[in-house]
């Protein structure tokens, strides 16, 4: 028996606003590893947070050669409902039909999505980590193999695809990172990488936000990059083929971005949240959707050392404290993983490790995210 199970996902969310959040006849292409063996694929695209229709002139999907370059020979149409082209009119998404091609484990395919029209590039979100990779060129080299090196650029934005599934054998599944910018950042590709080596048949994908807040969310254009809030991201993001697992880590940015009005006229304090409200209001109501709604297994990451970042004060390291305690004992979810331990400084168990620190005291260095998927990796595999 064979099923499809997501094997790249990223959250939509909103792009930085800029006055230049326009394009007209560009190509994106986005590379994405295979870790399992399958012989069909869909993709989905979204326009989930957009204010404007989107056209999609072509779509296909072609083996990769090398990250921006794919076999002439594998390029294959994309369609939708038939359709070579279609539009998605706000808060729409599709997924695509079924597309054939024979793909082995390790082997990477492309995505190239040609938008033709002037089109408002505000659906998408910004990730990084080791098999993090996507380009623009000027022009449609939706059918092109080489991408033209005087015309492409590579970019960490994520426009518009927001998941590639592939049909594979049953045994294969597939594990949800949900969180923030430091699942944005390495940690869950990080764990794909182990999951992979270990030839396991879990993988991982993705679904974070920088900057996003469980119960709040910033209704400005200074900062509405930072994303939805919770309960409006959540139902729409958990949606992921072959999988019944997820890992969330977030909550710190509800306790660390509050300052004031007369700081920050965005950060008012009556934003911060006490750690039973986050608690309740917040991470249950994550378990309870997600229970409701076919997951199995909810494991929540404890929240990292944060003393030493710029907005730091004892008492949200007392609200971090609090809700870590709760994570760590309540039979509300399935298990957690204690991220929190892992790159914790022994020391002073506040701060974070000098070799986890990337120097801002709050988000990991690159070796602070492999501890952190070291820790992932042997809760899901013992």
């Amino acid at each position: 028996m064979n099923h499809y199970v997501s094997v790249w996902a990223n959250a939509m969310s909103i792009a930085d606003a800029r006055p230049e959040g326009y394009a007209k006849d560009i190509t994106l292409r986005y590379p994405i590893l295979m870790p399992f063996k399958g012989n069909k694929i869909q993709i989905t695209l979204d326009n989930f947070t957009g204010k404007e229709p989107v056209t999609f002139h072509q779509v296909t999907l072609a083996k990769t050669t090398k990250k921006e370059d794919v076999d002439a020979s594998t390029i294959t149409q994309v369609t939708f409902d038939g359709q070579k082209e279609l539009t998605l009119e706000p808060g729409q998404s599709i997924v695509s039909d079924e597309i054939e091609m024979d793909v082995e484990r390790g082997e990477f395919v492309s995505v190239s999505i040609y938008l033709g029209d002037y089109t408002q590039m505000r659906c998408a979100v910004t990730t990084i980590g080791p098999l993090t990779k996507g380009f623009y060129a000027l022009g449609n080299q939706c059918d092109v193999d080489v991408m033209p090196r005087d015309f492409y650029k590579e970019i960490v934005w994520f426009y518009f695809l927001s998941r590639v599934d592939l049909f594979t054998d049953e045994k294969n599944q597939c594990v949800l990172c949900y969180g923030d910018s430091i699942t944005a950042q390495n940690w869950p590709e990080e764990l794909q990488l182990r999951l992979f080596e270990a030839n396991s048949n879990l993988t991982c994908v993705r679904r974070a936000v920088s900057g996003a807040r469980v119960l709040r969310q910033y209704d400005c254009t200074m900062y509405e990059a930072y994303g939805l809030k919770g309960k409006t991201r959540f139902p729409h993001e958990i949606g992921i083929a072959g999988c019944d697992s997820m890992i969330i880590l977030q909550g710190i940015n509800d306790f660390i971005h509050p300052v004031g009005v007369e700081t920050n006229p965005f950060r008012p304090w009556s934003d911060l949240p006490d750690a039973k409200t986050l608690i309740e209001d917040g991470l249950m109501y994550y378990a309870d959707y997600a229970h409701e709604h076919g997951y199995k297994n909810i494991y929540i990451g404890t929240l990292l050392p944060i003393k030493g970042w710029r907005t730091y004060q004892p008492f949200r390291n007392e609200l971090r404290k609090e809700v870590n305690e709760w994570i760590r004992t309540t039979d509300k979810i399935e298990g957690y993983v204690d991220f929190d331990k892992a790159v914790q400084n022994p020391e002073d168990i506040d701060c974070l490790r000098k070799d986890c620190d990337s120097g801002d005291h709050l988000h990991p260095s690159p070796n602070g995210y492999k501890e952190m998927a070291k820790a992932a990796f042997e809760f899901l595999t013992k």
